[in-house]
């Protein structure tokens, strides 16, 4: 009985310890072998994921998913200066790289493309210049500039 169990059971077990990589994986694999950022920026659904497989290699800095605007709660709001943004990699998805674009040509930002995974699903981009500020307090000067 036990030959049989180590037979049938033992490849499924050592499949489910061990799950196919994901393209979450490979580009969090890709940050890790690059060592050179620090910071990864992107939207809040796919970029904690990338971020927590880095194992503490990057911390992650989260827009909203519709409108490039930092999360103003549980999300780190010192991460966007200038001196922040070398040492940063921007994380876009497919559906919201036509917007990132027009983001990034609005404040005059030169891209380069760093990385692609799965036809353009994720990329990797550096910037210039920061893309992102973290929220204005309510009633603010700069919060009604926008």
């Amino acid at each position: 009985m036990a030959a049989n169990l180590c037979v049938t059971y033992l490849p499924s077990v050592q499949k489910s310890l061990d799950p196919p990589q994901t393209i979450i994986d490979e580009a969090a694999q890709w940050l890790v072998d690059q060592d050179s950022y620090d910071y990864l920026y992107g939207p809040w659904a796919t970029v904690n994921y990338v971020a927590a497989r880095t194992d503490g290699a990057v911390l992650a800095g989260c827009w909203t998913d519709d409108d490039f605007t930092v999360l103003g709660y549980i999300n780190p709001q010192n991460i966007y200066s200038a001196e922040d943004n070398q040492r940063a990699v921007y994380l876009v998805t497919a559906d919201q790289r036509g917007a990132f674009l027009a983001l990034a040509e609005q404040a005059g930002a030169e891209l380069r493309e760093a990385a692609s995974f799965a036809d353009g699903e994720l990329t990797f981009f550096t910037s210039t210049v920061p893309l992102l500020h973290p929220q204005a307090p309510p009633g603010s000067q700069s919060n009604q500039n926008h």
